[in-house]
């Protein structure tokens, strides 16, 4: 990786170092020394010389790498967000029952830019990455939020820290919020005493979330091979949005969703470790439902 890319990644939570020959200085983010904060423009590793790790001070300097950075972030910004900043972002995200599933998703807002982030892990469950939910405009000015990884660490999945260690199924689906709205509802379900139909509950370990594990890509066309091999064995489903086609200099291209849908499927049958099943929402005949609104998803549907 080179020097810009690890600068980048500090970057990209607020942080503005300055480079120094081999080092990049920059204010701490966790004592808010200035200038103490010091980035390894060839490793990427840092350290603060003006906090230590909780021994004795002065003995040992706080640092370690950019996934330890990511991991102290999460955890200053889990106290620093609050039930009323959840309940704001779970209207705009239609979310049913948005301060338990915000934070029962770790979503949490950056202590350091007030930015909402959202963790993704690794096939391991290790945190891999984190989601900045950001501004940006588009080439035709209009602003959009997004949301953006941590440049140069590459996609990961949400929802596998809340995957049921026997998951019988899981349910894939495009992007994380609409993934927090399906399991915010199974995690309320449960399948009744006849088997014919689902009731609520308040108790998650008898609840559907028991064993549906429900995941999410950050976005449709991003599909990994060693991901597969976390749906070995399982039902998998997989529900992507409801896209249009588009035209692209005069020629039409086929709905996103369903062909990443299809190309999803191609590589979990294809995959040495399959599914024991897969299935997959078709919204119409080409894919895509022509009545309803471009993108119209999964969490449309739960709220109407």
């Amino acid at each position: 990786m080179a020097a810009a890319d690890f600068i980048k990644l500090y970057e990209f939570h607020g942080l503005k170092p300055e480079v120094s020959g081999k080092e990049a200085l920059a204010d701490c983010p966790w004592c808010g020394g200035e200038a103490k904060f010091s980035i390894n423009i060839e490793t990427g590793m840092w350290r603060c010389f003006g906090c230590n790790n909780g021994t004795e001070s002065g003995k040992a300097s706080r640092g370690g790498n950019i996934y330890t950075f990511l991991k102290m972030l999460f955890d200053v910004s889990v106290d620093n967000t609050t039930d009323r900043d959840r309940a704001v972002l779970g209207i705009e995200r239609k979310l049913l029952y948005p301060e338990d599933t915000l934070y029962q998703w770790g979503v949490v807002k950056s202590k350091l830019n007030g930015r909402w982030l959202v963790p993704a892990y690794n096939t391991e469950g290790k945190l891999a990455n984190i989601y900045k939910y950001t501004d940006i405009q588009n080439k035709n000015g209009e602003i959009k939020r997004v949301l953006m990884g941590t440049p140069t660490l590459g996609a990961q999945l949400f929802g596998i820290h809340l995957r049921p260690v026997n998951a019988e199924e899981i349910i894939l689906c495009e992007g994380p919020w609409d993934a927090m709205t399906v399991w915010e509802l199974l995690i309320r379900c449960k399948s009744n005493e006849e088997q014919t139909g689902f009731e609520l509950t308040s108790n998650p370990d008898i609840s559907l979330s028991s064993t549906v594990a429900v995941l999410a890509v950050p976005g449709c066309t991003t599909f990994h091979e060693n991901w597969c091999e976390l749906f070995h064995g399982k039902r998998a489903h997989i529900w992507y949005d409801s896209d249009h086609p588009k035209q692209d200099k005069g020629k039409s291209r086929p709905p996103a969703g369903y062909s990443a849908t299809e190309r999803v499927v191609k590589m979990l049958t294809g995959s040495p470790t399959p599914p024991l099943s897969v299935s997959c929402i078709k919204w119409g005949a080409e894919g895509y439902d022509p009545d309803l609104k471009d993108g119209y998803d999964v969490r449309d549907y739960i709220n109407e």
